[in-house]
């Protein structure tokens, strides 16, 4: 006969979504950069929703994006990568109906590599003659050309004959000298500034300079 039914307990487990990211492998130092984390979620199903937060070298890059509920993707777009090589990851947060993914290796959000190089200048060397006697003091002039360079920061002067190739710092104006008064008798042919990234300019190094004493 007609008994009532009796109800059933379902318990409906969030499901596990795919992740993937993608953008550029390479940028110049300020250039806008896009990274784009897609959310696979159960085909058939609900579209992932959520956050996703981008890491550059395992640290925070920006706040989180929001996940486009209708295509499962976010984007993000930045200028904050300094000059260097970086790998770029990402965790997704999850929602309602998908747990959340963790960072590579397991996620599938990264790792994806990107080379930032940075901001071109020049450096121009030149002394207060080329050719001299022990024990005249003899100066070196190291400038910085083009339309930005760095100031307040160190050059190295390589190929000259002390214990540990000098630092100089670069004025406001880009301008650095060292003078030196120690020479033996010798010909130093391949004297050098140098300049190390400092995440922003690119590394370089300035002409050779010639001394004979």
């Amino acid at each position: 006969s007609g008994g009532a039914s009796t109800p059933i307990a379902i318990t409906i487990t969030q499901a596990t979504p795919t992740g993937s990211i993608s953008g550029p492998t390479g940028s110049s130092y300020g250039t806008p950069v896009t990274f784009t984390a897609t959310i696979t979620g159960i085909p058939g199903a609900a579209i992932p929703s959520g956050t996703v937060q981008f890491y550059s070298d395992g640290n925070l890059l920006n706040a989180p994006v929001a996940v486009d509920p209708t295509t499962g993707i976010a984007t993000l777009t930045t200028s904050n990568l300094l000059t260097g090589n970086h790998t770029i990851t990402a965790t997704y947060s999850g929602d309602t109906n998908y747990v959340g993914l963790a960072q590579p290796p397991n996620s599938g959000l990264g790792p994806l590599g990107i080379t930032v190089t940075g901001l071109g200048f020049g450096l121009n060397l030149t002394s207060s003659t080329t050719q001299t006697t022990a024990g005249t003091v003899v100066t070196f002039t190291v400038t910085a050309t083009g339309e930005s360079f760095p100031t307040f920061e160190q050059v190295t002067l390589t190929g000259v004959p002390t214990n540990s190739s000098p630092k100089l710092q670069l004025n406001a104006n880009g301008v650095a000298t060292w003078s030196y008064g120690v020479f033996t008798p010798n010909t130093y042919s391949n004297i050098q500034a140098i300049y190390n990234s400092d995440g922003v300019f690119a590394s370089t190094s300035s002409n050779s300079v010639s001394l004979t004493v």
